[in-house]
């Protein structure tokens, strides 16, 4: 009986340590990229899952599978790195006459570049330490003083409206892009019919599956790097998410233009891939010795 209660513990352990070598922070293989596309495996080392938000005063249920933002977070070598993902439900890079799940309304290419945007505010309890807006992609007025998109004039980095600092010191966001902006980048002059004014983006099946452009980012995204130095004396709780002020979003298939209200919802935390990975091997360990002990 005691050899019996002794394996026992031992097995319990095991699959202690098992459990908390799962959950040991591991580096990625790749390092994040301020490119405006976040994939997976790249080196976040917090990911807040289905952040609920509030849709002109309709709610975005995080229960339905996709429905939820997601935030990406990493502080390292003296910045801070943000990620924000919306769910496709709620707004995607389709539009024209291959725009997908729409319904009837009409998404085109000039409104997401015409107002779209993303507002994060950073405060303590002193008030506000970081004000700063993003352009989803910005363009220059160019008829009649009215800002029309032209994919000649596209800003390809932060020198002009691309982002707006209301609180805060500008020079701290050191850089910042998104999935519309890596659309142009990487497409755009290769592939300009499908940018501008009455164009339609590549064709896809209803999952987004089998692009008639290979890489094209349906996904919206806001990715941007801020400088430690913005934050020196603060004590900010950045896995909150409260700092996710606003999202202009017109249109969007849920409701009004106005995205917010954005919350973490319980336990959001997810492993990261080499995590899980680790956690996998523990098991396999695991097994063996329990084949071992019981054979």
């Amino acid at each position: 009986m005691k050899q019996k209660i002794a394996e026992k513990n031992g097995l319990g352990r095991i699959v202690a340590v098992c459990l908390a070598l799962s959950l040991w922070p591991v580096a990625t293989s790749e390092a994040v990229t301020v490119d405006g596309v976040i994939t997976a495996g790249e080196g976040y080392s917090v990911i807040l899952m289905n952040l609920d938000f509030t849709v002109e005063g309709k709610h975005g249920d995080p229960e339905i599978p996709g429905a939820g933002a997601k935030l990406y977070l990493l502080e390292d070598a003296g910045s801070v790195f943000v990620g924000l993902s919306l769910p496709k439900t709620l707004v995607d890079n389709s539009y024209g006459t291959t725009a997908i799940g729409w319904g009837s309304k009409d998404h085109k290419f000039d409104e997401l570049v015409g107002s779209d945007k993303a507002q994060f505010v950073f405060g303590d309890v002193n008030g506000v330490v970081l004000d700063v807006t993003l352009d989803y992609l910005d363009a220059i007025t160019t008829k009649g003083g009215k800002k029309e998109p032209d994919i000649t004039t596209y800003v390809a980095d932060k020198t002009a409206k691309d982002f707006e600092v209301a609180k805060g010191n500008p020079a701290h966001i050191l850089a910042l892009s998104t999935s519309l902006f890596y659309n142009w980048e990487t497409f755009g002059a290769g592939y300009p019919a499908f940018f501008g004014k009455d164009k339609n983006s590549p064709a896809a099946d209803p999952d987004y599956g089998n692009p008639t452009l290979a890489g094209w980012v349906y996904d919206v995204m806001y990715e941007f790097q801020i400088d430690l130095a913005a934050f020196a004396g603060s004590t900010l709780d950045l896995t909150s998410g409260d700092f996710i002020e606003i999202v202009h979003a017109s249109p969007n298939k849920i409701g009004g233009n106005r995205v917010y209200d954005f919350k973490v919802i319980p336990n959001p935390v997810v492993p990261e891939p080499l995590t899980l990975a680790s956690l996998g091997l523990s098991l396999l360990a695991l097994g063996g010795y329990v084949r071992r002990r019981f054979a």
